[in-house]
């Protein structure tokens, strides 16, 4: 810890840094700052804020006022403060400066009172207003600002309740879809951090359930072609999720790396497959064909890895690539490879990706 602290749990609370120990001067108008805010209930109202940011967080109006309200409540500690005899406004801006450039080193604070670091615009504010006569902000007017920016809000919420449905995947839930959705197919889904997080991006908004139903929705066209080529070459039913992955199934789609279709082929992979590809003729385009391309393709690497977890990954980042990394490893776990950030940011991300999206074809109902 390395700037001064409060907080309230039934009792007053101020917290340290040892170093002031040192420095008389910063230790006395510390001291006399967290008084203060006790004196405010800045401490307790710092809950309530808390509280309101959780719930109205996502409002820019909401997190507008509740940052306006914590101003105010520092301008009046500061207003206090200066405005007494024995307080240096030169001093008192020295500390406030030199707390708010430890401060900036933090990487998190706990829930309190931190009034004597401050982020470079608020501070200039309040340095500024120490040489400024002011009115004192009455503390019944932090209370009025903070009671009614809590009902605005509630009052938009309500209002917007059939616009912002946000929900959330937990790991427990994400475990209990994992278990039923295992027993009907053949590639097994593994929950871990990762995919719960991947899981979360297609289903946690208005707009990601939208997307993943229009996908759904494309799929129906393709379905039952993909599903005979695969039951046709023994594969699994679960690699209909792929081009949910890759494309959407858009099959109107070129990605920056040249890859196209459904599956998205790179070039020398579709021709590898038997594809024609060139400036005449992109075979790729051919839904049908590509199917025929992607059905090769997987047969082969589950012939060389015999782990669908493995063909998966080897699938997007290369099986090359893929075998040099798991020699170097010593396992084949991929889901361990991609938390231990062997396979790069989107080659990591890919299989749980793609579990996700096994997870939501077993289980449509969670974008609805």
């Amino acid at each position: 810890m390395s700037t001064p602290f409060s907080f309230y749990n039934g009792r007053a609370h101020i917290v340290l840094p040892t170093e002031l120990l040192s420095d008389p001067v910063s230790l006395s108008l510390s001291i006399a700052h967290e008084v203060q805010h006790h004196r405010q209930k800045d401490t307790l109202w710092t809950y309530y804020i808390e509280i309101a940011r959780t719930l109205f967080g996502i409002n820019p109006l909401a997190k507008k006022f509740l940052n306006q309200t914590v101003e105010l409540q520092e301008l009046a500690c500061d207003e206090f403060l200066v405005g007494r005899k024995n307080v240096s406004p030169r001093h008192y801006g020295k500390c406030l400066y030199d707390f708010a450039e430890k401060q900036m080193l933090k990487q998190a604070t706990a829930i309190g009172a931190v009034g004597m670091a401050a982020e470079a615009k608020l501070l200039k504010r309040r340095i500024e207003a120490m040489f400024h006569k002011r009115k004192n902000t009455p503390k019944r007017f932090l209370a009025l600002t903070l009671v009614g920016s809590i009902f605005a809000f509630s009052s938009v919420s309500w209002a917007l309740r059939g616009t912002i449905t946000d929900q959330t995947v937990t790991l427990k839930e994400a475990k209990r879809l994992a278990k039923s959705t295992n027993s009907r197919q053949e590639i097994p889904i593994v929950i871990d951090d990762a995919v719960v997080y991947w899981l979360n991006k297609a289903v946690s908004t208005q707009q990601s359930r939208k997307y993943m139903r229009e996908s759904l929705d494309r799929m129906k066209t393709y379905e039952g072609m993909i599903k005979k080529k695969l039951k046709a070459s023994d594969l699994p039913m679960e690699l209909l999720a792929v081009p949910l992955v890759e494309s959407g199934y858009k099959n109107n789609v070129k990605s920056t790396m040249s890859a196209a279709g459904i599956w998205q082929f790179i070039p020398q992979t579709a021709r590898n497959c038997g594809l024609k590809v060139s400036d005449k003729i992109d075979e790729r385009w051919d839904a049908e064909k590509l199917t025929d391309a992607a059905v090769c393709y997987y047969g082969k690497l589950y012939a060389v890895f015999q782990n669908w977890h493995v063909v998966l990954a080897a699938y997007n980042v290369g099986e090359h690539r893929l075998t040099t990394e798991i020699t170097s490893a010593g396992h084949n776990d991929v889901l361990r490879l991609a938390k231990d950030g062997k396979l790069g940011r989107e080659g990591g991300s890919y299989l749980p990706k793609v579990i996700a999206s096994m997870i939501i074809l077993s289980n449509p109902n969670l974008v609805n």
